[in-house]
């Protein structure tokens, strides 16, 4: 048993590392990640709700089949998440020198909010069940409170080496503002404090996952079982349970196979063993038969099915009054409504930064959403980076040559406000940075050439309405409900350069 809580550890350890340095490291091609980012995306998409929203079959069928066959081992090796509030429930059990105690009526909640989860799915609010789901929640830590630390820390080292040596170490740009830093440390410091002073306590009674594991667990075939021949009831279990699965001589379906219990028995009385579902256990000790749990989890999967579903046949079909652009392979705003949980990968990921979470740009129903800001950055003509790394199927794979025809929205044109127009001198910003030439420089006015824009080639990437030095801008775009397909120039063939947006002397 001691190595297989080494074993899950150092697996945890790794699970944490590569989610964070995933987050962190932007700069990966779109359809060759290296094995590093590969193994993180693998992480990634074993997260039950992101994986239910894109109905990733094999991943939701691989879930299942890893809960059933060991218990949550998920839970406490292959969530980000719960690895983090792990450790900071060690460090708090250290530092507070406090022991857990069993809360019976308290593991109930996660139900409710799992409900509520299906409801907001059924009803197209995906935004909203991000705000709990939990690996939405890490997205949001990571992308918009540990990014942006850990970014400005690289940067204050490669001030200090390119200061006092030869060599020149570029600074990191995480284009996260004030704003979006004080959601990110919100959300860390509710995290923090909660697994601090109170263990799991998002595991066991708020995180609608492990609502779903612990139906699921009740039916697993391996798990912590304890020999009440052996058992003095002396409560040193309990005491050290981060995740209120222990009460007396019974561990519940709340278990996360953390092993603390087991190291901790001096009877050695609890051990990871094999039990097949379908023997009755002891029913004066309280707990349902397997047969009864069985039961539960046909219900709860029928009834999440049925969540998850519904959205797809009575998604709504309104929309804000005012909308911002969402990425390329969404499909239209709507879809990417119904599906985004808001994890803030895609936001991480972004090369230019174009992607930014969204407050209410998008109407009340898109809260952390990413949206197209043409204000920031622009879209790169071959970078498909946020539709390789989506975890929920908000945003469809696409490969580079699709990826260069999708009409995300189309940019048009105010004569009136044009620098050549307003100060007689030439620009053609507009033309030269225009990754598909839709945009071109022909009738002159009073000597200098006039820009002129063929709509049926523009994919609305905001590469015009960034780089337009006007106030107010020239080049405008206007955003797709339905996402299109533009007409695909012969000349648009310009190859992606590292920092493109900055190059441009406007």
């Amino acid at each position: 048993m001691k190595k297989f809580k080494i074993i899950r550890i150092i697996l945890s350890f790794l699970v944490l590392s590569l989610t964070l340095l995933f987050f962190f490291h932007k700069n990966i091609p779109g359809s060759d990640l290296p094995f590093y980012e590969k193994a993180a995306q693998f992480i990634i998409n074993l997260q039950i709700l992101p994986a239910i929203l894109s109905i990733a079959l094999i991943y939701i069928t691989a879930i299942i089949c890893i809960t059933v066959i060991t218990g949550r081992v998920i839970c406490s090796a292959f969530c980000p998440l719960g690895i983090y509030n792990d450790l900071i429930s060690r460090l708090g059990s250290k530092i507070r020198k406090k022991n857990f105690h069993y809360i019976k009526k308290i593991n109930f909640l996660k139900y409710i909010i799992l409900f509520t989860v299906i409801i907001l799915s059924a009803l197209g609010l995906s935004a909203y069940t991000g705000l709990l789901e939990p690996f939405s929640i890490f997205g949001k830590i990571s992308a918009y409170f540990f990014v942006p630390i850990l970014s400005n820390v690289k940067n204050a080292f490669a001030t200090v080496i390119n200061k006092i040596s030869g060599y020149s170490i570029p600074h990191e740009d995480h284009s996260i503002d004030n704003l979006h830093f004080a959601i990110g440390f919100f959300f860390f410091a509710i995290i923090t404090g909660l697994a601090f002073f109170r263990g799991r306590i998002f595991c066991y009674a708020l995180c609608p996952s492990g609502a779903l594991f612990s139906i699921i667990s009740k039916i697993s075939l391996f798990n912590i079982r304890i020999n009440e021949t052996k058992c003095v009831s002396c409560g040193k279990c309990e005491s050290v349970c981060p995740s209120n699965a222990i009460s007396g001589n019974k561990i519940t379906s709340e278990c996360v196979l953390c092993l603390n219990c087991v190291g901790t028995c001096a009877q050695d009385a609890l051990n990871y063993s094999f039990q097949f579902p379908h023997i009755k256990t002891n029913k004066t000790s309280g707990e349902k038969t397997n047969a009864e749990g069985r039961k539960t989890f046909i219900k709860s999967a029928l009834i999440l099915t049925a969540g998850i579903l519904t959205p797809r046949i009575l998604a709504s079909s309104s929309a804000s009054k005012k909308i911002r652009a969402v990425p390329p392979g969404s499909v239209s705003i709507r879809n990417f409504k119904n599906s985004c949980t808001g994890c803030s990968l895609c936001v991480s990921k972004c090369p230019t930064g174009v992607l930014s979470p969204s407050l209410f740009e998008n109407g009340i129903d898109s809260i952390m959403q990413p949206f197209m800001n043409y204000q920031k950055a622009y879209c790169l003509f071959e970078c498909t980076s946020c539709s390789s790394v989506c975890p929920s199927g908000a945003i469809k794979k696409l490969q580079v040559k699709e990826k260069k025809s999708v009409k995300i929205g189309e940019a048009y044109f105010v004569p009136s406000k044009c620098i050549v127009k307003i100060k007689n001198r030439a620009c053609g910003a507009c033309a030269e940075i225009c990754p598909t030439h839709a945009i071109k420089m022909n009738s002159p006015l009073e000597g200098h050439p006039f820009p002129y824009l063929e709509a049926e080639l523009c994919i609305g990437c905001g590469a015009c309405e960034y780089t337009c030095p006007a106030k107010p801008k020239a080049f405008l775009v206007q955003p797709l409900e339905i996402h299109g397909k533009a007409k695909l120039s012969a000349e648009s063939s310009f190859p992606i350069e590292e920092d493109n947006s900055k190059e441009f002397p406007f």
